[in-house]
């Protein structure tokens, strides 16, 4: 089974009746809810450390395996520690002037991988 975390109502709707999905209102809790779904066996499908932007989306693969995945708890602490540090600029909790082409460039990165 996928489940895809998102704070994006493009890929939301998308995705919607086609896999699982969680949707939250800031780009932090969808880092929150990643690192709730890594503990829980949750597997990353994709780096979310390479893209940046307000709207973000994680694709994970759920094994029913309970174990977390190192390599997906890295990547995440990647983001969150990114965004920390205010190295993404256009991350925080506003929405940007941008937002339908930031919203299009996150679904089609959650469409490649899937």
């Amino acid at each position: 089974m996928r489940l895809i975390i998102t704070n994006n109502k493009k890929v939301a709707s998308y995705f919607q009746g086609k896999e699982e999905i969680i949707k939250v209102d800031s780009d932090f809790q969808v880092f929150d809810e990643g690192m709730k779904t890594i503990s829980k066996g949750g597997r990353l499908l994709h780096d979310p450390s390479k893209g940046s932007g307000y709207y973000r989306s994680l694709l994970f693969m759920m094994d029913g395996d309970d174990i977390p995945a190192e390599g997906s708890i890295e990547m995440l602490n990647k983001c969150n520690n990114k965004i920390a540090n205010h190295q993404d600029k256009s991350a925080g909790n506003k929405e940007s002037i941008f937002a339908g082409i930031l919203q299009n460039r996150d679904l089609n990165l959650i469409k490649t991988v899937y």
